[in-house]
């Protein structure tokens, strides 16, 4: 979004932004443009977090405002920039799904090596009885 700044200016940057949150776009995309008192020009989020400091970075947070019918507002992560003149821009996305996708990764590593040890435990068994029966002819 900054190079949209820097080839069209703020007025570009809001006419992006708004292309966005379009109703018919399907991002889960956050969006917000502040002035340089953190006052708000366009975007889905109505205030600038206050865990984002600094001129420029990157960062994890919740926010109320995003998503207020969720019984837990969910994770977003967000990169923000000063902007030449002195606006602010934050771009992020939600970050749930990512962690939920994470979660069910380690589930299945954690399951594929209970059935390693598993497997491994009857073929011992087997052998050790496989064992004991040549022994006795």
């Amino acid at each position: 979004m900054r190079n949209v700044f820097d080839s069209a200016g703020r007025d570009g940057l809001i006419a992006a932004i708004k292309d966005r949150l379009a109703p018919e776009r399907f991002e889960s995309g956050v969006y917000l443009l502040v002035d340089p008192s953190f006052a708000p020009l366009t975007g889905n989020l109505k205030v600038w977090p206050s865990t984002l400091k600094g001129s420029k970075g990157w960062e994890d947070f919740t926010t109320r405002e995003w998503k207020p019918a969720a019984a837990n507002p969910p994770m977003l992560r967000a990169t923000f920039d000063t902007l030449p003149n002195g606006d602010h821009l934050l771009v992020g996305k939600e970050i749930d799904d990512l962690d939920e996708f994470a979660k069910k990764i380690k589930t299945a590593l954690l399951w594929s090596v209970a059935l390693i040890f598993v497997l491994a435990a009857v073929a011992g068994f087997r052998h050790a009885a496989h064992g004991r029966t040549d022994r006795s002819h």
